[in-house]
């Protein structure tokens, strides 16, 4: 029940970090405008996206860390891939790929691994195609 839990939410919160990475990269072109205090204010927003992001990414890791300290305690993963999995949830990115690991050491839920590592492949193909097309001018 944890693992589908730790999948679950770790899964569903890709699509709110995409977004975030979206709203920083605005952010970022915003400070080279002719507007002055852009310069100041977008790294301050944008740190405060960090923090924000990074409160909601240690939110979602209870259930993958309940599960890491349960696998660890039944010594499923051996002892070092518990105290692994505990410490990826404090990273953004290692914490996904730590869930998706974890999926095909228990042969669990691995459709739903492949297809969410398919639509983020597709999502990051069709974010450079359309950086291609508006830079192109299409």
């Amino acid at each position: 029940v944890l693992l589908r839990c730790a999948v679950l939410v770790k899964y569903l919160m890709i699509p709110f970090f995409a977004g975030c990475v979206l709203v920083c990269l605005m952010f970022l072109l915003l400070m080279f405008t002719p507007l002055v205090f852009m310069v100041f204010a977008a790294p301050v927003a944008i740190l405060y996206i960090f923090g924000i992001g990074w409160l909601y990414m240690i939110c979602g890791s209870s259930f993958s860390v309940a599960y890491g300290l349960k696998a660890r305690g039944e010594n499923v993963h051996g002892e070092v891939g518990g105290v692994l999995v505990i410490i990826s949830q404090f990273f953004f990115v290692a914490d996904v790929i730590a869930v998706m690991i974890l999926t095909f050491k228990e042969k669990k839920y691995v459709v739903a691994t492949i297809v969410t590592v398919l639509l983020c492949i597709l999502g990051v193909i069709a974010g450079v195609a359309g950086l291609v097309l508006f830079l192109i001018g299409l």
